[in-house]
Parts: C-alpha cells; structure tokens; sequence
C-alpha cells in the first residue's frame, strides 16, 4: 500500500475556490478565465500596450490578446459612441 500522494493542482484548486464563493456570495457562474478576462480589460482601460498585455497574459501569438480578450470596457465604448454622435452632429 502506497500513503505517496499526487502532486496538488493548484489551478483546480483556485477553480474550485472561486467557484464556490462566487456561488456563495449569490454571483453565479464564475470561474478563473473570467477573471483572465477582467485582467485584460483593466489592462486595456489604463493605457498598458497591447504588447505588454501580451506579455502579461503570456500569450504567445499578439492576435490571441487582440481578438479573445479585446472587448472594449463599456466606459471605452460610450465614449468612442460620444465622439462620433459629436462627429455626426457637430462636425467635429
């Protein structure tokens, strides 16, 4: 009889943890990629290079950060709409 464990799966285990308190505090459905997703996007909203967000998200390929992760943030979006209804009626 072996008592040698396996090694512990770290990022199960942070799944499983933050699924549960998601749950727990009546959010829903909520898992690690989704906070991939928010880290993106806070990157975005403050200005950092989109290579450098590459390079945080350790993606090997730029396109992955740019077109997976590159949903703008919807106080970006409301701008950019701002600035062209300003375009379209203002001229400027």
């Amino acid at each position: 009889m072996s008592f040698v464990q396996p090694p512990i799966d770290w990022v199960n285990c942070a799944s499983h943890f933050v699924r549960n308190a998601a749950t727990a505090a009546g959010i829903g459905k909520l898992g690690t990629h989704t906070m991939r997703h928010t880290f993106r996007s806070w990157l975005d909203s403050v200005g950092t290079p989109v290579g450098v967000q590459q390079g945080l998200m350790r993606h090997a390929d730029i396109r992955t950060t740019m077109n997976i992760y590159g949903d703008a943030g919807s106080e970006e979006m409301s701008q950019a709409r701002g600035k062209i209804a300003d375009l379209a009626l203002n001229g400027r």
